[in-house]
């Protein structure tokens, strides 16, 4: 039986397999006017033969530039001329700063692995490196980027109450994914969500441990033994539309592969939030706790008023159960005032995450078909960079489990992952010989997965025209 790579060689001329085309690392990718990047690992000598800045051995990594006619620019990514190991660059394309984005691997003193962002901006310039935190001494494996994006109004009058200047902000958040090897050898996955405000890093955010966001028990027997390759198989792409992300990877601990959804939750639900706090506390100062009736009607016209952004029917609705919420909650007896509005703003939050996730409850084959999820706020810390006058704003972000099911036998070797956008189905794919087999999941209500099935590849079905299908195949269902 031919083995893939001699497909290849014999119908493209090339020797490709599975990881080359669909493996979380991209090596590639192309620009908004046509320009292709392409990032390059080995040592300075290799990469820069005529130059001789740095040591020649030392292992860096190059991004080239190939403009449309052809011209090729290759350039030193910055904080890779160390003597530390540069290894498995990914770079992913941001279409709203035209910035070309690198994840990497760094190991300091050939041992310790850390990971690290920069990236090329639409100017000509460079990010400058960043760190992601995370353990320095355990092994990394499948760092990999998706993207999503928020627009919102800060300031009315000359600015804004923080401080900030009236305008419309962009936000860019780079949803971080990698596997890492914990102390007894399984492989945990992390998350970690990295903001930028107008094209600026505002700084660095919590590290989450995705395998933690699944109840699951343990089953109570190991039953067959989990691959490497199923276990080291990550996926994170972008979800339903512009704000959400679905992460997907298989917990050693309960034997489930897991997908989660990422929602980075509208500004706007933050900033009425806020607005209603505050507004609460300022009337509240004279009418509290006498005139509680008085304190959530005004409030309701508050954020009625305050909440142009929202649909009416939405900013009534949340205007209306703020004033049920002020109302039932009578004196406030935990923590009087303040905590009268705090508790208003945790519930304005609180609906609006059941709104983000369009009001349904989870039934898609999650641990329980009540669990909504959990939402965090993140105030960034700040990097030393940023001048003091900038404002680090704090964001909402829901993580879900979408999807929890039993891991499914798959073959020896290397899998790869392909999530619906919405996270509720999966599908599971290897090469075999000539073969690639894929096994997907039953329905989005249902744990089981159906028997592998199996593509030929050949001259006229490459391996990449069959990874196309099986991604189309699942964006479909």
């Amino acid at each position: 039986m031919r083995s893939i790579g001699r497909i290849f060689a014999c119908a493209l001329g090339l020797g490709l397999g599975l990881a080359a085309l669909a493996s979380a690392q991209r090596d590639a990718v192309l620009g908004a006017g046509g320009d292709l990047y392409l990032v390059k690992t080995g040592t300075y000598g290799e990469l820069f033969p005529h130059a001789h800045d740095i040591d020649s051995v030392n292992s860096v990594l190059a991004l080239d530039v190939v403009r449309p006619g052809g011209a090729t620019e290759r350039m030193l990514v910055p904080g890779t001329e160390t003597s530390d190991v540069e290894r498995l660059p990914s770079l992913l394309y941001e279409e709203a700063s035209g910035t070309v984005f690198l994840v990497w691997e760094r190991r300091i003193n050939f041992i310790h692995p850390i990971l690290m962002l920069s990236g090329f901006t639409g100017n000509g310039s460079w990010v400058e490196p960043i760190e992601i935190l995370g353990n320095p001494f355990a092994p990394k494996n499948s760092p990999q980027l998706a993207i999503t994006h928020d627009n919102y109004q800060v300031g009315t009058d000359a600015a804004a109450a923080d401080g900030t200047a009236p305008g419309i902000r962009h936000t860019t958040v780079l949803h971080l994914l990698w596997g890492e090897e914990s102390h007894d050898g399984a492989m945990d996955t992390f998350y970690t969500p990295i903001f930028l405000e107008n094209g600026t890093f505002i700084g660095r955010s919590p590290v989450y441990r995705l395998n933690d966001f699944d109840p699951s028990p343990a089953p109570s027997s190991a039953g067959f033994d989990l691959t490497p390759g199923l276990l080291n198989a990550l996926k994170i792409q972008n979800g339903r539309d512009d704000r959400t992300v679905v992460a997907a990877f298989t917990s050693p601990e309960t034997r489930r592969l897991v997908t989660v959804e990422i929602d980075v939750l509208p500004a706007q639900l933050q900033q009425l939030a806020d607005g209603a706090r505050a507004h609460i506390i300022d009337i509240g100062a004279k009418l509290y706790p006498s005139k509680l009736q008085t304190i959530a009607e005004k409030a309701r016209a508050h954020i009625i008023d305050i909440g142009a952004a929202f649909h009416p029917q939405v900013i009534q609705s949340l205007a209306a159960q703020t004033y049920d919420y002020i109302l039932a909650s009578g004196s406030g007896e935990n923590g009087g005032l303040q905590g009268l509005a705090e508790g208003a703003r945790a519930h304005i939050i609180d609906i609006g995450f059941k709104l983000a996730g369009r009001g349904l409850k989870n039934a898609n084959g999650a641990a329980s078909s009540d669990d909504t999820g959990t939402t965090v706020e993140i105030t960034p810390t700040p990097l030393a960079s940023l001048a003091d006058s900038d404002v680090i704003s704090a964001h909402l972000l829901q993580l879900r489990v979408a999807s929890s099911r039993p891991a499914p036998r798959v073959g020896a070797g290397e899998v790869s992952l392909f999530i619906s956008p919405g996270g509720q189905n999966v599908l599971l794919a290897w090469v075999e010989g000539d073969k690639l087999l894929y096994r997907e999941t039953e329905d989005a209500v249902d744990t089981s997965w159906r028997e592998a099935l199996e593509i030929q590849l050949s001259s006229t079905l490459p391996l990449q025209r069959a990874i196309e299908i099986l991604d189309q195949r699942i964006r479909n269902r």
